[in-house]
């Protein structure tokens, strides 16, 4: 046709293979290649997103350890182990299709998709927990009196962790304590009467801590903070728990993959370990009692307004004020959502003109007051949704929880939730897969105005020199920034192609970050992925005493800002795979102790074919990094 380009049928192999010989003569874009539709994917369905997260996060941790711990498993086991890991990798991979995870998929696929992740967390679980079993085989638990709990660090940097350990037939939570290898009782706070909230100290990078929970003979002389627990599953962002020996204190709901339990601990501290002779919880709040406009923790001193937002949060040791004088922060944005064409897909460009009401304040209280942690909870009322949530203080990490569960029954709706950060800055970060994007806070050109709404992964960081703050999330991928209000996409009620859509019960939790420094130094990327890390547990039944230490490491591993994030066995058979990033755009340096023999390592790719050779002298690889370089090894058994 004249004027058309000319055109013909081809296949897609030619293409790749005619834009790769023609490199040098196409336009190369820099930057995020935005699309200027569909905005609405990043949030609708939020329950089908939350279980695609859960299930990364869950299959990760059962490849790495199952990569550590092969020497300890029996063949048969082995194998049945690859072949259950790789079929539930194949059922999350068919549901990130489109236009299942987009949430633009029609009713009967979100049944089906449902019945697809309990699948895939009932494979999950019970292969974690066979694995978990083999390691716990082998680990020297017979030093400590009581009832020895393995707690797994399946991250690459040590951290402090915080778990929640069943009672198991023991007195009440309130009569136990737990104890390190050392002696030491740990901080801790009874959670109702069956569980123990414990803070962990330092348990080492790809490694466990072992702990031992047993009763205390003056406990009932002390006062001990109980909270009164939320319906189960709340607030929990636990996702790679297992139901393995004894028990686990994280578990995976089989349609969620999330137990009742708080799964991700908190990581910088003051230092958790309690004296013999300090009492738990002596200063402790009665549960329940009415929260007055302001409260006080060793980082924070806080004040609410009287809908229960916070109208100012200071930063104790940096004495910074973190929220814009005369806004407020955890502020509910309410809006009608009417897409002109796609309901799913898109969100109205007109949602911030257009509000659909304020949520009203129903209750505030003081829940838990202990060792561990500060709960405070509040109840909102919102049209005909209702919106309960934990806000949880840590003691010994800078870290704040917003555990929140919505019970949502709206129609043509959009939910964010809003924090006006007092900072100067032009630019947001945005997490991406295996790197980071900056962002423009301000629209002053139409491609900026189009950019109402983008994605994002665990984190978004909004920092000036010296100063920031990052908001960090377990199961959400819709933000925007405008000025310096970080806003948080929730939930979405379209009812076209489905008409149910995100009605009923929601789960998720978001976290506030502040921090000295930039988003680098203050390693934003770890406190994301501890929100998101499946923490496991192991209660042992039986006291062993294997050959491995009560605390240890099993795979040394170096590095400030490059992550191993990936390490499995080879889908061929031969030997195990390495993928590693360097996430802070930086030059970066890695190293790695590989704890079994191996013929030789090699780089690889995506698709683990063998390349260039690496050296490796005593089983150590030294690598360097370009900013966001990715680099995948591949350690050969033959």
């Amino acid at each position: 046709m004249v004027g058309q380009p000319a055109s013909k049928h081809s296949t897609a192999a030619d293409f790749f293979a005619g834009a790769e010989a023609r490199r040098g003569e196409l336009p190369e874009w820099r930057g995020d290649l935005y699309l200027e539709l569909h905005r609405g994917t990043y949030t609708t369905h939020g329950r089908n997103k939350r279980s695609n997260r859960k299930a990364e996060v869950l299959y990760r941790e059962a490849e790495l350890w199952h990569a550590l711990a092969l020497t300890q498993l029996e063949a048969g086991l082995d194998a049945r182990l690859r072949s259950e890991l790789h079929d539930g990798w194949k059922l999350i991979l068919l549901n990130q299709f489109h236009d299942i995870i987009p949430g633009s998929a029609i009713t009967e696929a979100y049944v089906t998709s449902e019945k697809e992740y309990g699948t895939i967390f009932e494979k999950g679980r019970e292969s974690l927990g066979a694995i978990l079993l083999a390691l716990a085989g082998g680990i020297d638990t017979a030093a400590g009196e009581g009832v020895p709990y393995v707690v797994f660090n399946g991250l690459g940097w040590a951290r402090d962790v915080q778990v929640e350990l069943a009672a198991q037939g023991m007195s009440s939570a309130g009569g136990l304590a737990a104890y390190d290898g050392e002696g030491v009782r740990l901080a801790a706070d009874a959670v109702g009467e069956e569980r123990l909230a414990v803070r962990v100290p330092a348990v080492p990078a790809f490694g466990y801590k072992t702990i031992w929970l047993r009763e205390r003979a003056w406990a009932k002389d002390v006062g001990v903070a109980v909270s009164r627990a939320l319906p189960a599953g709340e607030g929990s962002n636990a996702g790679a728990g297992v139901n393995a020996g004894a028990g686990v204190s994280s578990g995976a709901r089989p349609n969620e993959g999330e137990g009742p339990n708080e799964g991700a601990g908190p990581n910088e501290g003051e230092g958790s370990n309690a004296g013999e002779g300090s009492i738990m919880g002596a200063a402790a709040t009665e549960v329940g009692q009415p929260l007055g406009d302001s409260w006080e923790t060793g980082a924070y001193r806080v004040r609410f307004n009287a809908r229960g937002e916070i109208v100012s949060l200071l930063d104790k040791a940096a004495g910074r004020e973190i929220v814009k004088n005369g806004e407020a922060a955890n502020r509910f944005g309410f809006y009608h959502d009417r897409p002109t064409l796609w309901d799913a897909w898109d969100i109205d460009e007109r949602y911030e003109l257009q509000p659909a009401g304020e949520a009203e304040l129903l209750e505030k209280r003081v829940a838990l007051q202990g060792e561990t942690m500060d709960v405070l909870r509040f109840r909102w009322r919102l049209h005909q949704s209702e919106i309960s949530q934990d806000v949880v203080f840590y003691h010994g990490d800078r870290r704040i929880d917003f555990r929140t569960r919505v019970v949502w029954n709206e129609s043509h709706k959009l939910l964010k939730v809003g924090f006006p950060i007092d900072v100067v800055a032009s630019k947001a970060t945005y997490e991406i897969p295996y790197g980071a994007l900056e962002r423009p806070t301000h629209r002053n050109t139409s491609w900026e105005q189009a950019q109402y709404e983008v994605c994002g992964h665990r984190f978004v960081d909004v920092s000036e020199h010296g100063y920031g703050v990052s908001l960090l999330n377990d199961c959400k991928y819709g933000y925007d920034v405008q000025g310096t209000t970080i806003r948080l996409s929730l939930l979405r009620a379209p009812k076209w192609p489905d008409a149910t859509a995100d009605l009923g019960e929601h789960e998720f939790t978001y976290s506030l970050y502040p921090h000295e420094g930039d988003w680098r130094t203050a390693h934003t990327l770890r406190r994301a992925a501890e929100l998101n890390a499946g923490d496991v547990v192991l209660a042992s039944a039986d006291r062993g005493s294997g050959s491995l230490p009560a605390t240890g490491t099993l795979l040394p591993f170096e590095s400030e800002h490059v992550v191993l994030d990936a390490v499995k066995p080879a889908e061929d058979g031969d030997g195990i795979v390495l993928r590693l990033y360097e996430s802070s755009g930086g030059r970066g340096r890695a190293a790695l102790s590989w704890p079994r023999p191996f013929a030789r390592a090699v780089l690889s790719d995506a698709l683990e074919a063998n390349g260039a050779a690496l050296g490796a002298a005593d089983g150590r690889i030294e690598l360097a990094f370009a900013p966001f370089e990715i680099k995948t090894v591949k350690l050969l058994d033959r």
